[in-house]
């Protein structure tokens, strides 16, 4: 048996998994999958940042022969596979790499941080500044939002590295997301997912006029805080027309689309797995 699982822990995640949860409910469905919520901190302790405690949700639910974690912020496409028939047997853990040999990782950099990171300095670097050995088996760093584990093979690995203290007392600039990249990778575990399980609305929108699609996601990001602002029972936001087509032509060419960054995420999106269900 395998599992959809998702981290709910707090309030304002509460909020997002209500506004979202049907899509969940039916990809879990379609996966012949069930549904696992995690409420709680996996590491009661808090020994590390829950974000790093994505870690331990192998060992958590190793009851399962895979289990697929998703991001809240995520819309899935009615098109969306089975993502279990898309895991590769012979490994244990599988995630899609941030594009960072791509125009869209730069052009992100540019426009939206102002930073200019070239490939290699990008790797080694993150790598070599939390401890981590680089060497020839490392292929990229991965993005965590979407993740497929086979818990009979990574728990431990990950379970080890949390509890051993490796990273505790450092400054981690990315949490989970470099250990898990290298603990399976150097252990040749690792094979990556199609990038459409988990496609980042920041790279999509950065591959063509990236200045005007930063500008119409900040002017929509404004919106919705002033209208938060002055009207905080509001549910229903408004949804500039060109930010509601940007999203629809991410949304037309992914399986997953990842609002990762915390940009606003309509709700009525037609091609959405849960369109067709939303009263």
């Amino acid at each position: 048996m395998n599992a959809i699982v998702l981290m709910v822990i707090g309030p304002r995640y509460e909020a997002l998994y209500e506004g979202s949860k049907l899509q969940f409910e039916v990809y879990a469905k379609k996966c012949g999958a069930n549904l696992e919520i995690c409420r709680r901190a996996p590491d009661p302790n808090m020994h590390g940042h829950i974000l790093t405690q994505k870690m331990l949700l192998p060992k958590s639910y190793s009851q399962y022969k895979w289990i697929a974690f998703l991001d809240l912020d995520v819309i899935i496409s009615k098109n969306a596979p089975n993502i279990f028939n898309c895991v590769d047997e012979t490994k244990g853990f599988g995630a899609v790499l941030d594009p960072l040999d791509k125009v869209e990782y730069l052009q992100a950099n540019r426009v939206w941080f102002n930073k200019d990171f070239s490939r290699i300095t990008t790797l080694t670097n993150r790598f070599t500044n939390e401890g981590f050995k680089f060497n020839s088996k490392i292929i990229g760093i991965i993005n965590s939002g979407v993740w497929v584990a086979k818990p009979s093979v990574v728990s431990e690995i990950f379970s080890t590295y949390y509890f051993g203290g490796a990273y505790q007392g450092k400054e981690m600039t990315s949490l989970e997301e470099i250990p898990m990249s290298y603990l399976t990778q150097n252990a040749d575990l690792f094979f990556p997912l199609n990038v459409k399980f988990n496609n980042q609305l920041i790279y999509f929108s950065c591959e063509k006029n990236a200045r005007f699609n930063y500008l119409l996601i900040r002017t929509q990001e404004k919106i919705n805080q002033l209208l938060k602002r002055f009207i905080p029972k509001r549910k229903n936001f408004l949804f500039l027309p060109p930010y509601i087509a940007l999203i629809e032509k991410t949304l037309d060419s992914s399986f997953i689309l990842h609002f990762s960054g915390g940009y606003p995420i309509p709700q009525k999106l037609k091609n959405s797995l849960s369109f067709d269900l939303r009263k």
